[in-house]
């Protein structure tokens, strides 16, 4: 009895001893593997910290608030959307007498939708440090992003001193991007299609009004619209991504006002009054004191960035948008305020089979003009053929590759000489590096019209929905003489008179602004 008792006690010890030693090993063990976890677990939060970064920098991320610069939910902040200027409209250009470069509001309107008007209240340090303008960062092709929507910007509240950071690497990575909008939905661009550009600034009423009339058009399925944007506008990228009509794709020019504020091509505190003379500026030592323009007056930002901006986005269409640069069919150019009759396409058809026979030489198509045509018999069904005009033909225009490349081979002339205009720039090649006239094919009953009423050219309210329904009225007055069988070309073009020299407007003396303009092309 005793041993068998002896023996069960010494069994219970046994065990216990055994149980407290397997509790030791379980709990090393479990602290062992928490210390490993713990910090595997901050590597790891780490990590998808910066991988939420970087994908929002992208695109909106469903459910992520890593980064509150970035909120999934958030609108543009009101910081970055008072970056603005009043953009400015358009109308058939008057040429001041070149006595004086203009000021900004005195110049002679310009065909781009594209002015700012005041730097940002936005408190950045931006440095004093001299940029270096590459390709690369004008347009970094890359590999396809699958990208939901364009991201959105905080409330001001969230906004942080590197929000305009933030927003050029949007941009960059945007255009890296070249996503297309509606690719699942419309066949890629063929050889024989059509590619329209349309700048814009941030008038949203008049873009809508634009699309809303590119959308009546017939073949507009098969069209490549490219938007070019001067300004990252939370409305303006709503209704770019609304568009179901047409394959898109966006790209935003990176050198803008709203991107780099205060610092070249922005207006630097180190930069020459615009009234200042020569003496005085070399007296200030300001950055640009040894290049005036030719009217003795230093440039102005908001001036010289829609010659910038007209220049960028002609080069990144032809050759850097994968959709486009191996395009070589025509290329025709609008503005946000611009408007189209439902036959537009169709016409430039014509235009394109009546130049192609009768025209070889003819650098330019052009649909639209600013002289009122009252009505359309007689010459709604008629093209003429006549030397490109800056002031008359430069809304609605079209050109191909062989254009194009003629046109980049007079980079020099274009990007050094000294007018603040891109059209008037252009339209003195005729008579410099060409050494003969630009040919410009005509419809003597325009198909695009321009329906901006306000800007920094206009002073009156914007009212652009009674302007474009004026325009809708005149084409359904004009309707029986749209869609005609045949274009028909009027006489041959009358002998040249012989060619004189453009005058110049300056506001385009800085070699900042020449060398700036010569990295945009592709050599």
């Amino acid at each position: 009895m005793r041993r068998s008792c002896y023996v069960c006690g010494r069994r219970r010890r046994l065990s216990t001893l055994a149980l407290l030693l397997f509790f030791a090993c379980v709990t090393g063990w479990l602290v062992t593997a928490y210390v490993h976890f713990d910090t595997l677990g901050d590597s790891l939060q780490q990590h998808n910290y910066d991988a939420v970064d970087y994908l929002n920098t992208h695109k909106r991320v469903k459910g992520v608030d890593a980064n509150p610069l970035l909120h999934a939910n958030g609108r543009l902040p009101k910081e970055v959307v008072d970056m603005q200027s009043e953009s400015n409209g358009h109308h058939e250009q008057q040429a001041p007498e070149p006595e004086q470069t203009p000021k900004a509001s005195e110049q002679r309107p310009t065909s781009a939708a594209t002015v700012e008007t005041k730097n940002p209240p936005v408190n950045i340090e931006e440095g004093k440090k001299k940029e270096n303008h590459t390709n690369a960062e004008n347009m970094t092709l890359a590999a396809p992003i699958n990208s939901e929507v364009i991201p959105r910007l905080p409330p001001p509240s969230q906004i942080g001193p590197d929000s305009l950071e933030l927003l050029r690497q949007h941009v960059l990575k945007l255009n890296a991007q070249q996503r297309v909008i509606n690719s699942d939905k419309f066949p890629p661009l063929s050889p024989d299609g059509l590619v329209l550009v349309v700048q814009v600034h941030r008038r949203e009423g008049y873009l809508k009004q634009l699309l809303e009339s590119l959308r009546q058009a017939k073949g507009i399925e098969n069209v490549l619209l490219v938007i070019s944007h001067d300004y990252f506008y939370d409305e303006m990228n709503d209704l770019v991504q609304s568009i179901d009509f047409c394959r898109v794709v966006q790209v935003f020019y990176p050198h803008s006002l709203q991107l780099l504020p205060n610092t070249f091509p922005g207006q630097s505190e180190e930069d020459c009054p615009r009234d200042a003379t020569k003496e005085q500026a070399l007296e200030l030592n300001c950055t640009n004191a040894e290049h005036p323009d030719s009217f003795g007056h230093y440039r102005e930002a908001k001036v010289t960035a829609i010659k910038h901006h007209w220049w960028w986005k002609i080069n990144v269409v032809f050759d850097r948008i994968r959709e486009t640069k191996n395009f070589n069919g025509t290329v025709l150019f609008l503005e946000e305020d611009h408007f189209v009759t439902p036959d537009f396409i169709v016409m430039t058809r014509k235009l394109e089979k009546l130049r192609d026979e009768k025209c070889a030489d003819c650098d330019f198509l052009n649909l639209g003009m600013y002289t009122k045509v009252k009505n359309y018999v007689g010459v709604g069904q008629r093209a003429s053929i006549g030397i490109w005009n800056a002031g008359k033909n430069n809304m609605g225009f079209g050109m191909n590759r062989k254009t194009w490349n003629t046109i980049k081979s007079c980079a020099e002339h274009f990007c050094k000489y000294d007018d603040y205009n891109w059209d008037w720039s252009l339209n003195q090649l005729g008579s410099s590096c060409l050494q003969r006239p630009i040919k410009v094919m005509v419809l003597k009953g325009p198909r695009i019209f321009h329906i901006g009423t306000c800007g920094i050219h206009h002073k009156k309210s914007c009212n652009e929905v009674a302007e474009a329904d004026k325009i809708r009225s005149k084409i359904n007055v004009q309707k029986q003489h749209l869609f005609p069988e045949t274009l028909h070309l009027d006489s041959a073009l009358s002998p040249a008179a012989p060619r004189k020299k453009i005058k110049n407007f300056g506001g385009w003396g800085d070699v900042r602004d020449h060398e700036l303009c010569l990295s945009f092309v592709d050599r």
